[in-house]
């Protein structure tokens, strides 16, 4: 069994050291039942090389869920890339994910050209709804792509964002040795089910 994981290991390319040494062979983007899983490849001479992968049915399945949900995800993006940003439909009361972006950047040109590229390559799609965190960037390039569609912040990322603000703002002390402190913090969220006319700048 060593052996064969050796042998599969040889017979890979050398990992590329930036996107623009990425050659994506057949076997690299294509399912085991020979789909293609290869939506857009900006190709390596794009600065900002933009890879964006998914099914053709993907795309069938994004156009008819009226419900889009977005997420960036650091950890797990290579390293030559800032994050992989994928784009989810609710599909039988699941979110399900539907298009997967390597990202080399997190600015509104960026979110837009993702946004543009889908259009381009399934001119149908139409959202009612679009659920993501607080990446006001991507927020703004959806809005300037679907007008008509309703943008908003996850509620799980509101509460984190809060959190990371405390360190952020060198309040993380104050919040575990204050009770009161703490209990004010903790209530912040639910300023999320308030009328913004309700809440006091």
């Amino acid at each position: 069994a060593l052996q064969r994981q050796r042998r599969r290991t040889e017979a890979l390319p050398a990992a590329p050291r930036t996107p623009s040494d990425i050659v994506l062979t057949t076997g690299f983007v294509r399912l085991a039942d020979g789909q293609q899983f290869l939506l857009f490849d900006g190709g390596p001479g794009d600065p900002d090389r933009l890879i964006m992968l998914g099914t053709r049915g993907n795309l069938t399945t994004l156009q008819s869920s009226p419900h889009w949900f977005a997420d960036g995800t650091f950890k797990i993006a290579p390293c030559i890339y800032y994050q992989l940003y994928t784009i989810h439909a609710l599909v039988s009361g699941r979110v399900v994910p539907m298009v997967y972006c390597l990202l080399k950047r997190k600015t509104t040109a960026t979110y837009t050209r993702v946004f543009n590229k889908l259009l381009e390559l399934q001119p149908g799609l139409s959202p009612e709804s679009f659920l993501s965190d607080f990446e006001q960037a991507a927020i703004h390039a959806f809005k300037s792509i679907f007008p008509a569609a309703t943008a908003a912040a996850c509620f799980f990322h509101l509460k984190q964002s809060i959190q990371r603000h405390i360190q952020e703002c060198g309040f993380l002390q104050e919040y575990r040795n204050d009770s009161r402190f703490r209990e004010a913090v903790q209530l912040l969220p639910a300023l999320a089910f308030l009328k913004q006319s309700d809440v006091a700048q």
